[in-house]
């Protein structure tokens, strides 16, 4: 069996969601990636509630994702955590504060803590890991990150070499993980990551070794590349969580670009679904649906298309 899903976070307004999701059934789909952000979790918690009800209701399973919380998970979303907390939050090397929480840092995982219970609470079945990241790819200098380096890798951040303090920063990203796997496996949820499609194997296998983890992807989208350059780079990373996943007992998830599609470009949906099933996926999730009529910034030319394609590749 194939699992089909998609991301949503088009309407709060449950009459608007119900239509969706009895669409998303009709079409096949067997699960939902429904964001919950720092605002949903503040404003819109019972609504979250009642649209995880009405997913289940339509026999669909749910994902929870963190969506931009703390700016440390992807999403557009602002972090309101980062705007009342400038203790905590990420630093470049000259201490200039940066729009994100550093995942070393009590605050954030004092906050994650409050949203996994939330979560759970709402009767999802999975966590959703959604591209954990530094705001720099160079890391972070805040106090913790200086306090934990010398208490683990020992002397100077600053001094450090660049090999160092990558897998220093690299490792910072693991154990908060771990800590949140953890912690939404101890509350009776599953626990799904979407790792960023670079790094180098060594890396990942990383995060492949965390116990908690059931699925592992990874979502190599094909903006402002050639034909050639993205079977290729779509490849690699789709053989990559098949690879790993066999190795380490983890479900291997791959997801499908549907959003910013530029028309004469919706048969790579088709192709990177075909290519994945051929590899042995089997678990498969479009951000977003729709192919993302309605946030202007990301919009697809050609939304219905790029919808049409993706429920069409699996039939």
């Amino acid at each position: 069996m194939v699992d089909i899903g998609t991301s949503y976070f088009d309407s709060r307004d449950v009459e608007h969601v119900a239509r969706d999701l009895e669409r998303m059934k009709n079409e096949g789909l067997t699960f939902v990636v429904h964001t919950f952000s720092e605002h949903d979790a503040e404003f819109y918690y019972d609504t979250i509630k009642k649209i995880v009800s009405m997913t289940h209701e339509q026999g669909m399973k749910v994902y929870l994702d963190p969506w931009g919380v703390g700016k440390i998970f992807g999403g557009e979303p602002y972090s309101k955590l980062v705007m009342t907390h400038t203790k905590g939050r990420q630093m470049t090397p000259d201490e200039e504060l940066l729009p994100a929480m550093c995942p070393n840092s009590p605050e954030f995982l004092e906050y994650m803590e409050k949203w996994i219970d939330m979560a759970a609470e709402t009767g999802a079945e999975y966590v959703f890991w959604d591209e954990p990241h530094f705001y720099m790819k160079e890391g972070c200098y805040c106090d913790y990150c200086i306090i934990k380096f010398d208490d683990t890798i020992g002397g100077n951040i600053f001094l450090a070499d660049e090999k160092v303090r990558r897998e220093f920063f690299e490792n910072s990203l693991v154990e908060l993980i771990q800590k949140v796997a953890k912690m939404a496996h101890d509350k009776g949820l599953k626990n799904a990551l979407c790792l960023l499609p670079h790094g180098d194997e060594e890396y990942w296998e990383k995060f492949y070794r965390i116990e908690e983890l059931d699925v592992v992807g990874t979502d190599p989208y094909w903006r402002g590349m050639t034909d050639e350059a993205f079977k290729e780079y779509y490849r690699k990373f789709a053989e990559r969580i098949v690879r790993l996943g066999e190795k380490y007992g983890k479900e291997p998830q791959i997801w499908i670009q549907a959003f910013a599609v530029k028309s004469g470009e919706e048969w790579r949906i088709k192709f990177a679904v075909e290519e994945a099933l051929k590899m042995g996926i089997k678990n498969f999730a479009s951000w977003s649906f729709k192919g993302t009529p309605n946030m202007s910034k990301i919009r697809s030319d050609n939304p219905e298309l790029v919808w049409k394609t993706y429920i069409e590749a699996f039939k």
